[in-house]
């Protein structure tokens, strides 16, 4: 089972589901979509699809890993050296305010908060990764990591990997993956780890 990325004209629907099952019940999904699951997994669901597909169209990677053809992992990877998607800022907006309030109110302040934190240039950010529910704890999410690294140091000179996480239980996971927390910040009461791995 290796990482791969998704090819051109595959449907995003794995890569989405996979997502929203991975992120069900996540601090940030809680306190942006409510506490009703099938309401977190359906607005999750649509938030990965659309992402993706920003993504898809201004050529950027989008790694996964599939085993018997089935998506069971992906990772949504921005390399800095990559102009943003198009249009996404607009969409992402949009998608906020129809998702109602407290998503309106607390995703711009998380993004606004985590963005203060400059990780040096250029380089990866793994922006979320997600694994399968019925795959954790299978090495899936480590082979995931290191595939992003591997694009990430395709850049020249790129000089590491940064992530954020809101759930304490992941740092250690990081950790073993190579990472470090180089800040911890909290929004409201709930705490964010920024963490970077050097290359």
């Amino acid at each position: 089972m290796q990482p791969d990325l998704l090819e051109p004209n595959e449907s995003l629907d794995g890569y989405s589901r996979v997502m929203a099952r991975a992120f069900v019940n996540y601090p940030v999904s809680v306190r942006t979509f409510g506490t009703d699951p099938a309401r977190q997994e359906n607005w999750l669901y649509r938030m990965a699809f659309e992402a993706a597909e920003f993504r898809r169209r201004a050529n950027h990677p989008i790694p996964l890993m599939r085993l018997d053809g089935r998506v069971i992992a992906a990772a949504n990877l921005k390399l800095t050296t990559l102009e943003p998607p198009e249009g996404a800022d607009e969409w992402f907006s949009g998608f906020l305010a129809e998702a109602g309030p407290p998503a309106g109110d607390f995703f711009p302040r998380m993004i606004a908060r985590m963005d203060h934190i400059k990780f040096p240039e250029p380089h990866g950010y793994l922006i979320m990764i997600g694994v399968d529910p019925d795959y954790k704890g299978q090495g899936v999410g480590k082979a995931l990591i290191e595939y992003c690294c591997q694009l990430t140091k395709e850049i020249p000179y790129a000089k590491g990997m940064g992530l954020d996480t809101q759930d304490v239980q992941n740092v250690a996971i990081y950790e073993r993956c190579g990472f470090h927390v180089v800040e911890e910040i909290s929004l409201d009461d709930m705490p964010i780890y920024s963490m970077w791995r050097e290359f």
